[in-house]
């Protein structure tokens, strides 16, 4: 997780090549802005990137596919919100939390639904997806960007490479 909250790093054919901005905020920016950057030197303007499009049909992030597969099972009920919040209120997931105990409550959650008939046709078929894709809740992770400084890098990367052509 740590990584992914960089909000620069390096990378490339030897890791080290290049500083790229964190790939969260860029994917998610690049749909929408427009950008001037500098690359090698050279400063470019570069256009925003359309949605994933296969064939005439928008690919639906994964979370947006979980929260329509949730809705059709109807975890939005009032009663199922009940029974859901009942597994799950107190339940903490730290950083370390193995993915697997997450896991085992959604499929507990799913099995209390259908046995209180809360389930729509939907939901028990899509049961072993749902249970695969709900991942744990992450209000207890430091989401926060960890702010990286670029001549830290540069220096980073200016080390690496001489330890690298030492080697070499």
């Amino acid at each position: 997780m740590e990584r992914e909250r960089r909000t620069l790093f390096l990378d490339g054919p030897n890791d080290v090549d290049w500083i790229f901005r964190n790939r969260i905020l860029q994917d998610r920016e690049d749909v929408f802005y427009v950008d001037y950057v500098e690359s090698d030197g050279k400063r470019v303007w570069v256009e925003p990137t359309p949605p994933i499009v296969l064939g005439k049909r928008f690919v639906e992030p994964p979370s947006c596919s979980l929260a329509t597969r949730l809705s059709d099972a109807r975890f939005d009920s009032p009663e199922a919100l009940k029974v859901i919040a009942e597994i799950w209120r107190g339940v903490g997931f730290v950083p370390e939390s193995h993915w697997q105990e997450c896991h085992n409550r959604n499929l507990e959650t799913l099995e209390a639904l259908n046995d209180k008939t809360l389930l729509t046709a939907e939901g028990v078929d899509n049961a072993a997806n749902i249970a695969w894709d709900w991942l744990f809740p992450l209000q207890a992770v430091d989401l926060s960007p960890i702010e990286v400084d670029r001549k830290t890098l540069e220096q980073e990367r200016a080390t690496r490479w001489a330890t690298y052509d030492e080697r070499y």
